[in-house]
């Protein structure tokens, strides 16, 4: 009996998966969610992606970095973390382009 329950239980699940509607993404989940300023939320996004890439690939700790940048180190934290509110795009433009960052 309990066995047949538990098939029972698989089968709603299955029943409930076929039924959520899938959409193709435009290639910018912000826009995609329906988010004002889509446009520079996906640049912010992948220019932190960057800069968190370059930092975790030359092995540096998040207070050496931001030492580095000219900021403390829960800005560097923030970035790292996604929180980019406090960030314009401009500054993590230069971000990207610090020498030392990149050397």
């Amino acid at each position: 009996m309990a066995l047949y329950r538990r098939v029972e239980q698989i089968l709603e699940v299955v029943i409930m998966v076929k039924e959520i509607e899938v959409q193709a993404s435009s290639g910018n989940v912000f826009a995609d969610l329906g988010l004002e300023n889509s446009d520079e939320l996906i640049v912010k996004a992948e220019l932190a992606r960057k800069i968190s890439s370059i930092i975790a690939n030359q092995g540096m700790t998040q207070a050496a970095a931001a030492k580095v940048l000219g900021v403390d180190q829960p800005k560097v934290s923030a970035l790292i973390n996604g929180k980019l509110a406090g960030f314009s795009i401009v500054q993590l433009f230069r971000f990207v382009k610090y020498p030392s960052l990149l050397s």
